[in-house]
């Protein structure tokens, strides 16, 4: 495969990137939902243990990662273009961000005004912030994916 050997660095880092964050994401919200810590009185210290075991499994990983594609690409300096794109993507991501968070806040009114029945659950503080960590998340693997694929349509 000639990927890594022909690919910029900017472009190698958004793949560690995209690596690094959905690796974190599945193993951080798997984490939580299957030791239930969304429930009315979660136990703190493994929701923090949870936190915790996240941000070291992305230094683990993000650190070697991105060594080593500084390592092959010490003299490789960002040009116009990828500017460009991350300019385009970032653009994106806050409009993305806009209307996932929009769709939360409709959400949080609509339980809030018509005590709408969410399959048991409640709409908590700690359940809020989840999904408000989970549109960030949604919006940073978007944005990575748009830099991807405005690479690959060469811009």
């Amino acid at each position: 495969m000639h990927f890594f050997t022909q690919a910029s660095a900017a472009h190698k880092r958004v793949w560690a990137d995209l690596l690094v964050d959905a690796v974190v994401a599945s193993y951080y919200f798997w984490q939580v939902s299957a030791a239930e810590l969304l429930c009315a009185a979660p136990d703190v210290g493994a929701l923090a243990s949870v936190v915790f075991n996240s941000v070291l499994i992305a230094l683990l990983l993000a650190i070697p990662l991105h060594a080593y594609i500084a390592l092959r690409h010490k003299d490789e300096l960002p040009d116009e273009r990828e500017q460009f794109i991350k300019t385009k993507a970032n653009q994106f991501a806050f409009y993305a961000l806009f209307v996932l968070n929009a769709a939360l806040m409709c959400l949080i009114a609509s339980s809030v005004l018509f005590t709408l029945p969410l399959r048991g659950a409640t709409l908590s503080p700690l359940v809020v912030a989840h999904l408000i960590l989970l549109s960030i998340v949604i919006v940073h693997l978007a944005r990575a994916l748009v830099i991807l694929q405005s690479y690959r349509r060469g811009y």
